[in-house]
């Protein structure tokens, strides 16, 4: 995919996905960790852009995309929450 055909479909989703991409992620997170998700969200879709042909559907897309930074957040807020107990079981 040429380059100025990238950055046109990656604005076009952009404008239209954002503000709902946050309000996916506002309802289980705060303020600032909503607008967090949603610049990763976007990242990672301007990473992938290039190494396709063609997308058929932004939106689904886009959601694919969100749902996988919100499960990698909840895994790594387990995985910190396990840890930082471990740590206060441990007697020295």
């Amino acid at each position: 995919m040429e380059e100025n055909n990238i950055a046109l479909l990656f604005g076009e989703i952009y404008e239209k996905y954002y503000k709902k991409i946050f309000r996916y992620f506002r309802r289980d997170f705060s303020f600032d960790d909503a607008e967090d998700l949603t610049q990763q969200t976007f990242l990672q879709l301007w990473g992938w852009l290039p190494r396709t042909g063609s997308v058929r559907s932004g939106g689904a897309l886009i959601y694919s995309i969100a749902r996988n930074v919100r499960a990698d957040r909840y895994r790594n807020c387990l995985l910190y929450t396990s840890d930082a107990a471990d740590d206060s079981l441990r007697v020295d």
